[in-house]
Parts: C-alpha cells; structure tokens; sequence
C-alpha cells in the first residue's frame, strides 16, 4: 500500500488546506491533515473532504481567520470558511487534545489541549483514523500503525477496545460502518469488546442511529455491517427487540447480500425495518420501528410507500399478474424502482418463484415509454360535463374505469371512448 500524499487531493482540498496551514505555521503553529481524508487517500479513494489538526487554541484560531464558525468550540474545534476562485470550502480544523472521562456515552466532560500529533492519537478510535499528512510537506504520521491495519484489511481501536466503544456509544454503529466501507475484519478483540459494551448505544440519540445507517446504507457492502451488527446484538439494542424469528433473520440477512450498495436511505430502512413481504404487509409495530429514528416526514412517507407497493406487488402476483391496467399503475409508482429491489432481493433470498414475474414485470417495464403509462387522457371532464354528470365520486369511478379500458388496449380512440361513455352512463349508474 502506497503512503498517501497530499498531491493526491482534489484541487480544491489541496489548496483549502494548503492555505490554512501557511496562515497556521506563519503564526508558529503546527497544521495537519488527520483522519477519514488521509485514510481514503491510503486507500486510493478521493476523499470528498478534509479535517485538520492544530496545536493552536481555539481562540487562537479563530483570530487568524476572518471567516469561522465556532459550533464545537467547546470541543477544541472552529470551523474555517474558506473562498477559493469562488467556491466555498469549510474545513473543521480542531486542536490536539486529550479528552477526560465521558458522562453520557457521547461527548467528554472535559478536554485537556495538547501539543502533539502522538498525544492527539491516543484519544481517536480507530488506528485507521488516526493518520496524520502535512498540507505543506507532505509528510505522514502514524502513530498507532494505522496504515499496517488498513493494508492487512484489519479493524483496530485505538488503545482498549471496551473503552472506546463505552466513551461513546455511537463508535459501535461506526466500528459497523467502516468495516463495511474499508471491507475490514474487526479483530476478536474488538468484536467481544463491541459485544460487551452494547449498552452504551442506549445514550445515542436516535438522530445520531439514523445517520450512521445513513452511512451504512452508502456504503458498497451494507450487508457486511448488517451481519456484525446482528453479531454483536447491536442491532437490537439500535433499534429496539426485533419481530424477526431466526429464519426471517437470516432471510433478511441474504436480501441484503442480493444487493450491492451503496442503497437509498429509503430503500435500505424499507429492508432493515418491514416485515418479509410474502408473509404480510407492514403493521403499526413497524411503523412505530420506524418512527423512532425521528426521520423526517418525506423519508417516513418513502419508506411507508415503499412497504405499500411491496404489498401491492405480491397481491398484484398471488392474483396471476394478469391484469395489464393493474401492472402499468404499479410501474408507475414513484416507489417502483425501491419496491422493485426490495421485493426482489426478498424472492431471492427466499428462493421464492415470484421472483420470475417480477423479473418479467422489470423487463416489460424497460419496453413501456412514459405515454405508454401515462397516456392521454380518451375521457375528459369537458366530457362528462357534457352528459349531466354532477361532480362527485362518480366522476372518480368513471375516469378510473376508462383508464383501465385504455391501459388494457380495450379503448384506443376517442370516439370508442365517447361510445363507451353513452352506454355507461345510459345504464344509469
């Protein structure tokens, strides 16, 4: 494995991080890249952004940017807004330090500054993140072999597992989310330290669950997670005792291995939290699932959606799918495309023949143009104006009736449609 280099940033980043290190060491200080941006260019990856490390004070830093913003002051961190050919560019830029003990399983009661790469290390918590690049020199640090565990496709904490994962409960969900981003193993230590201190996630807000599955989910194997987070029983503890026998966990363990990430955030909570679709639709006990990870509303409608079509979809093959009007309507539905994959990686984890149709279904639809799901309409409300029809839930009915005629090819034309109308409505409905 290559050591990473500075030269392998974007344009951008280079230059956003160039700049505060030469206003950083003019001022006497030290400036380093640290972190997730220095582990991805290990890794060959572009990083989409960069953190830094200083032994200036927050104070200090501040004083030296004309553009900052202060949220995690409290923590040792400023945020400088940088202005560069025009585009804007924030990058967190945080003193050394060492952090004290931790109250809620989150945030340290106290931080002690330092002056040191080694000291600023020894708090982090994975070697992998714990990796130090100079903007300037392109020098790299690695204090606790970081780079020997990414190479060896091995997840290490810094220091003792169990407290790493008890300072903060929510580098549980993280140690899930970087083996499936690095495809790492972590060691058995840090498997039974995860194990052990399962509880911490107890003081992790549901915001803070929701955006590391966030994570999951974007990552390429989100399955891998998945399996190391039933594992360790943290998936439980995350989001409460699952309805799941241990059939149906395994199913919805292969669904997820039928799928390669990165996954909608939609699509990849309609997997984790629904029930199997073959054996029924979604119930309040799912819903109140969902409901507590505090999403927003339009994520909760997407997944509700998603959970309905699935529904709809597996009536739509217990009837025979022989219903062309009935296919088009589902083909069109904005949750088509997620209910498609979900359902799908369902019947294949089930084995299950519906699997075909749906495959079928897939294949039509890839033939079908926007008019042909959508066509103009034959029926008009000029139309059944024109007949006397009074406004209402009649109306409804009729303009749902004649769309079904037309997606099935039974009404081609207008004046088919006229015709059908006359002898509709003559029979007094």
């Amino acid at each position: 494995m290559d050591q990473p280099s500075v030269q392998n940033l974007s344009a951008d980043l280079r230059a956003a991080s160039r700049s505060i290190a030469e206003t950083l060491k003019a001022a006497g200080h030290q400036a380093w890249i640290v972190g997730g941006a220095v582990r991805d260019l290990a890794r060959g990856a572009a990083p989409r952004e960069v953190d830094m490390a200083t032994d200036a004070l927050p104070d200090s830093i501040e004083a030296l940017f004309p553009r900052t913003s202060c949220v995690g002051k409290a923590f040792g961190t400023i945020v400088v807004h940088q202005e560069l050919d025009g585009k804007s560019i924030d990058v967190e830029v945080t003193t050394f330090r060492s952090d004290g003990a931790y109250g809620d399983c989150r945030r340290p009661k106290e931080v002690t500054y330092g002056t040191s790469v080694e000291e600023d290390a020894r708090r982090r918590d994975f070697t992998s993140n714990a990796l130090y690049l100079g903007p300037l020199t392109d020098e790299f640090l690695d204090p606790e072999r970081g780079l020997a565990d990414i190479a060896a496709g091995r997840l290490q904490c810094v220091g003792e597992a169990a407290q790493r994962f008890g300072e903060d409960g929510l580098r549980l969900l993280r140690l899930a989310r970087f083996a499936a981003k690095l495809n790492a193993r972590p060691t058995r230590e840090v498997l039974a330290a995860a194990a052990a201190t399962r509880a911490s996630l107890k003081g992790v807000s549901a915001e803070r669950i929701a955006a590391e599955l966030r994570g999951i989910f974007a990552t390429e194997r989100p399955a891998l997670a998945l399996d190391l987070l039933l594992a360790t029983g943290l998936l439980e503890v995350a989001l409460g005792p699952p309805d799941d026998d241990e059939i149906l966990a395994q199913t919805r363990q292969r669904a997820f291995e039928t799928l390669s990430g990165p996954l909608a955030e939609g699509l990849g909570l309609a997997l984790l939290l629904g029930p199997e679709p073959l054996q029924s639709a979604a119930t309040p006990a799912h819903r109140e699932r969902l409901d507590a990870l505090r999403c927003s509303r339009a994520l909760s409608r997407e997944v509700l959606a998603i959970w309905q079509a699935e529904a709809d979809l597996v009536e739509h093959f217990e009837a025979g799918a022989r219903d062309i009007a009935a296919s088009r309507r589902l083909m069109r539905l904005a949750a088509w495309p997620a209910a498609k994959a979900a359902l799908g990686a369902w019947f294949l984890a089930a084995e299950h023949p519906h699997h075909e149709r749906l495959q079928g279904l897939d294949d039509l639809r890839s033939t079908l143009t926007e008019s042909d799901l959508w066509p103009p309409a034959l029926v008009t409300s000029s139309d059944l104006a024109a007949a006397k029809i009074p406004r209402g839930p009649r109306w409804s009915t009729l303009f749902h009736d004649a769309e079904t005629l037309q997606l099935n090819g039974e009404l081609t034309t207008r004046a088919a449609a006229l015709k059908w109308l006359t002898k509709r409505t003559g029979a007094g409905e």
